[in-house]
């Protein structure tokens, strides 16, 4: 093109044509290169979308509609990138005036000289001579001649997009290569869109065992194996029914397979499923074994149970005594083939009936079995429970002495009364007495007769005669019950009470340990008393030192603190010590070494101990507590005097009750002392007795040596006496002291003992005569002495009661004398009267000390007393206000109270001159002992006239009459009594107001014909309360356990309440055995009931005991 020049047309157009072809040449480079860049494009992106949708395809599994709309969504996307990116650049390249400006930007300084040529050039023609056209395409020819036009449109960019169209293709391909299967059944899906597909499962079950049966109570594993995709878990699904719902169960999936084990009762269907597979269902069909649903035992008991035959639904435990024979019948759920019972050491076959099966055993010794039992399949039962065949052994009979309960010692009465209880499982059948004398091998047996032989428990009393085993002092019983049951089947078995002992002690030695008690009583009493003073000196110190403060320093409020404990421990010494004294008069009284005067004097001493122990005085302390906390000056003064004034009595209470305690133990001791004279002589004349018709007399050196140490004890008793008691007694007792002596009583029982051991027949016999006999006018002449001494006090009594009424008569006097002086007008009577009232008030005063001594001063003695002071104080009532005329007529009235208790001291003294002693304690006994011996007579005609055949309902009237008549005299005897005991009827012989009634009451009925049974039992009861009141009165002077006592304030000091359990641990076999008591079975199986429990539990105890 150089050679042509730029103004020849024809050069102009044929670099025209040249650099048009050149640019369309590019232009077809472009547009190839671009539809090869949107095919990389089209790869890049669309086979990835077609992998995906085919991925989406195997996991979702589209429905057609949905593949439908996405195929064809898919379709028209393709189609339109195919157009644009690939068709579009090939049919429609870029013009040449495009091509070049796409040049001219790619070189970026060719000034639009390309697209200038390109666009002028058109316009130029050869016969045209545009200079300026031409020009231009000769430019553009020359710069287009000058690039490397092919570098404009390279090729790059085509290499990098498939480049990139290759990485996304591997993935792909990849992808295709493991997942070819799922992308090939998605891809025919997808190819196929119109048309339905189901998912396949991905997981794959197996099932074992599939359809099974099985025996109620056998364990079924169900198992499934997973393939394909295992998941974590299976699920297990179970219904009873094919009606039923489905009970979902999850199980844990380990080494692909999922195991459930069961515990089969009843059938079932079942199935597996996991992921997205589900199992078939299968059946597990499920045969019960034979169950025991029910037993029934029958029981026929041994005869000597005296049991009717019993039958009972129980659990299968069986319990009977030994002997009995039993049916045991066992009810299965299922029809039965055999049945059987297994014992430890073999097995009984029974005897089967439909669903029964029945066991015939004897009740021979404690077992264990269980039932065993098959059903017509082959079924057998498995853990069958186990049961025991108790055999209730028949238990030795119990039995416990209640009376006297302690070792003891023998007292005056040789009668020992024994109480006792026995029990047993069935029945006592027989007792004995059982005993041993001293050290002897012998054993001696007493038949006991039974009131109710053959009851299973009974109570009763029986008297020990001990007369016949000639007892002596020293000698020492060791005894105990024994009984018997009626057990026919393995013999009779016996049980024994305790062992208890009885010694006989000699009067020596009570009266040694007696009189030593009595000191040491006395002795404390003395103590206490000392101490009382000084307590109430300190108390009257502080009382002063208190009148000069206001409010007392603490000091002194601590020392009143002591003080008070110092007075509350001598309160409970002395009643501590009047305790022992109490137990020491009780032994000489049982004894028989107390007199009835003495016994009185006891009741004096108990009375006197009463009033010491007052509440007044423990009111005064506790009232001294408060006042000092409070710090009331006032108070503390007032309630410090009313402690003094306490205390003041509290000491004079202990000065009587010292002194009267002296007297009662020289009374004690002069009592004692004609008992062991006494018995001496009694004792030696059995012996002499015994010595002239017995044959062989070697057998009574042993009672004479016992009367040589009683000899000897009496006489060092003696020796004793002496230095205790007042002369006018004790100057007798030297005299026979001195007689016993010189008639050497001791030495002489040796003799004998010797004589009568060598048989020296003769010389025994007379020296035992002469012996009694020396013994005799000793004991006459110790009974004399103790006459004596009960006459002096007689006299005593006499004498006091004398100046009683001489100081009565002279009071009635003197009010006889006011009252005619106040008829008179006489005025200044008022001082004289007041003297008169305190003479009287001191007179009562010396009247009831008089009734403490003596139960001879009749009641109307002190009630008219009383009635004359009342009188006495209204006349000094009547003179204070001027009233003459009633004070002459009260003053009358008081001397006619007084006239009569002056007639009342003067029936006493008369009394006394023919009681045998000052108390009249004995007369009062022998009184009540006559309407006693009255009363029994009296029922015995009436029990004979209830009794009589002839006359089965009754009596004559005039015999009811009679009989009437004589309660009433009985009564009239016990009136009298009681009027004669006056205010100390309660205390010596109880309730005799209470006998008295009841003897009206059945006055009346006799008076009014009637004689019935309740009639008999009212005068049975009648007599057993006049019996219980003489006994009473010997036993209320040393007893107090009869002593009546007020209501008072006693402080508990134990728990605050029951648990609720009643401190019985819960058991629930305890409780088992309650609710079966309290079915209502009869008494007789109660017991057996009792006795099965208790051997479970005492096994459960054994077996806890085992733990470890």
């Amino acid at each position: 093109m150089s050679g042509h020049s730029p103004t020849d047309p024809t050069s102009t157009s044929s670099d025209h044509a040249r650099l048009i072809a050149n640019l369309r040449q590019l232009g077809l480079r472009d547009a190839r290169l671009r539809a090869l860049q949107g095919t990389s494009r089209i790869v890049t992106f669309l086979l990835p979308s077609i992998l995906a949708l085919a991925l989406l395809e195997s996991v979702f599994y589209f429905s057609p509609a949905i593949k439908l709309t996405v195929t064809s969504l898919f379709l028209v996307g393709a189609a339109v990138t195919i157009g644009w990116n690939v068709l579009r650049p090939l049919t429609r390249p870029r013009s040449s005036l495009e091509v070049a400006r796409h040049v001219e930007n790619h070189f970026g300084d060719l000034h639009e000289s390309l697209s200038n040529a390109v666009e002028l050039g058109r316009r130029t023609h050869p016969n045209e001579s545009d200079a300026l056209a031409r020009s231009a395409v000769h430019v553009g020819v020359r710069q287009a001649d000058t690039l490397d036009l092919q570098a404009s449109v390279p090729a790059g960019p085509v290499v990098s997009a498939w480049r990139t169209a290759a990485l996304a293709f591997v993935p792909c391909v990849i992808l295709a290569f493991f997942y070819s299967s799922e992308l090939a059944g998605a891809t025919d899906r997808l190819l196929h869109p119109s048309s339905p597909y189901t998912r396949p499962a991905r997981t794959h079950l197996h099932v074992e065992p599939g359809d099974v049966e099985r025996i109620a109570g056998d364990e079924l594993t169900l198992l499934v194996a997973i393939y394909g995709l295992v998941p974590t878990t299976a699920q297990l699904d179970l219904r009873e029914t094919s009606s039923g719902d489905w009970v979902a169960h999850r199980v844990a999936v380990k080494d692909a397979r999922a195991v459930l084990p069961l515990g089969l009762r009843q059938s079932f269907d079942y199935r597996w499923s996991a992921y997205d597979a589900t199992s078939s269902t299968f059946r597990a069909t499920v045969h019960p074994r034979p169950v025991v649903s029910r037993t029934r035992v029958g029981y026929r008991y041994p005869p000597h149970t005296r049991l009717p035959p019993h039958t009972d639904e129980g659990g299968g435990e069986i319990a009977a005594p030994v002997g009995t024979d039993v049916t045991l019948q066992v009810t299965a759920t299922r029809p039965l083939d055999r049945g059987w019972l297994d014992f430890e050491d073999g097995r009984l076959y029974g005897s089967p009936n439909e669903h029964t099966v029945s066991f015939d055993l004897v009740v021979e010794e404690d077992r264990r079995f269980t039932v065993g039992l098959i059903d017509p399949r082959g079924i057998e039962n498995v853990d069958p429970v186990v049961h025991r065949l108790l055999a209730i052994q028949d238990e030795p009979p119990e039995v416990a002495i209640l009376h006297p309960g302690a070792d003891g010692e023998l007292g005056e009465s040789t009668r020992i009364s024994l109480r006792f209880e026995a029990i047993d499982d069935y029945g006592v059948d027989r007792s004995e007495l059982r005993f041993r004398l001293n050290d002897d091998e012998q054993l001696h047996v007493v038949p006991v007769a039974l009131d109710s032989a053959g009851a299973p428990q009974l109570s009763q009393e029986t008297v020990w005669e001990l007369a016949d085993l000639d007892l002596l002092p020293g000698d020492r019983l060791t005894y105990h019950l024994r009984v018997y049951d009626n057990d026919a089947v393995t013999g009779p078995n016996h049980g024994d009470s305790r062992t208890y002992i009885l010694r006989f002690p000699s009067l020596y030695e009570i009266q040694q340990e007696a009189q030593r008690r009595h000191d040491d009583a006395l002795a404390r009493l003395q103590e206490a008393r000392d101490e009382t003073d000084d307590v109430q000196g300190r108390a009257q110190e502080l009382r002063r030192e208190h009148l000069k403060t206001e409010d007392p320093s603490w000091e002194a409020q601590a020392e009143t603190e002591t003080l008070l404990e110092r007075q509350e421990e001598i309160q409970r010494r002395v009643e501590e010590t009047m305790a022992r004294i109490e137990d020491t008069q009780t032994r000489l009284g049982q004894s028989g070494m107390l007199s009835d005067d003495t016994l009185q004097k006891l009741m004096e001493v108990r009375k006197l101990m009463a009033a010491i122990d007052t509440p007044e005085l423990q009111a005064a302390a506790a009232e001294l507590r408060d006042a000092m906390q409070a710090t009331n000056g006032k108070q503390i003064e007032e309630a410090m005097t009313r402690l003094i004034e306490q205390q003041e009595e509290f000491s004079k209470g202990l000065e009587r009750t010292i002194a009267l305690l002296k007297e009662v133990q020289n009374d004690q001791i002069v009592d004692a002392l004609t008992r062991q004279i006494s018995r001496l002589a009694e004792q030696q004349q059995q012996i002499a007795d015994r010595a002239t018709h017995a044959e062989d007399i070697r057998p009574l050196a042993e009672p004479q040596e016992a009367v040589a140490g009683e000899a000897e004890a009496f006489e060092e008793s003696l020796d004793g006496a002496l230095d205790r008691l007042d002369p006018s007694t004790a100057a007798p007792l030297s005299d026979l002291g001195d007689r016993f002596e010189s008639s050497s009583i001791t030495p002489r029982s040796e003799q004998a003992t010797r004589d009568l051991r060598a048989r020296r027949a003769d010389r025994a016999r007379n020296q035992t005569r002469l012996l009694s006999e020396d013994l005799a006018s000793l004991s006459e002449q110790m009974a004399r002495i103790r006459e004596m001494r009960l006459n002096r006090q007689k006299a005593d009594v006499s004498r006091e009661l004398s100046g009683l009424l001489q100081d009565v008569l002279r009071i009635s006097r003197k009010q006889e004398r006011t009252a005619a002086e106040a008829a008179g007008g006489q005025p200044g009577l008022e001082e004289q009267q007041a003297r008169d009232l305190a003479a009287a008030s001191r007179t009562a005063g010396r009247l009831i000390e008089a009734t403490h001594k003596t139960f001879l001063i009749p009641r109307s003695a002190a009630a008219g007393l009383g009635n004359a002071l009342g009188e006495m104080e209204r006349t000094v009532e009547h003179l204070q206000r001027g009233s003459g005329a009633r004070v002459a007529t009260s003053a009358q009235v008081a001397m006619g109270h007084l006239n009569t208790s002056a007639l009342g001291i003067q029936s006493a003294l008369q009394a006394l001159q023919n009681a045998s002693s000052g108390s009249g304690f004995q007369e009062m006994l022998q009184r009540l002992q006559e309407a006693s011996a009255k009363q029994s007579d009296l029922n015995a005609q009436a029990q004979g006239a209830l009794g009589t055949p002839s006359r089965p309902g009754g009596t004559s009237p005039g015999d009811l009459g009679r009989m009437a008549a004589e309660q009433q005299a009985i009564q009239q005897m016990l009136d009298e009594l009681r009027k004669r005991l006056g205010t100390q009827e309660g205390r010596v012989l109880g309730d005799l107001g209470g006998i008295s009634d009841e003897m009206e009451e059945v006055t009346e009925e006799l008076a009014r014909g009637r004689l019935t049974r309740r009639t008999i039992d009212r005068q049975r009861q009648i007599l057993s309360r006049m019996l219980d009141a003489q006994r009473s009165a010997r036993q209320r002077g040393f007893s107090r356990e009869r002593e009546a006592k007020s209501g008072g304030k006693f402080v508990y000091r134990g728990p605050r309440s029951l648990p609720r359990n009643l401190g019985e641990t819960v058991s629930p076999l305890r409780a088992r055995m309650r609710d079966a008591l309290r079915e209502g079975y009869p008494a007789d199986y109660q017991a057996l009931i009792r006795r099965y429990f208790g051997r479970l539990i005492d096994e459960a105890q054994q077996l806890e005991g085992q733990d470890p």
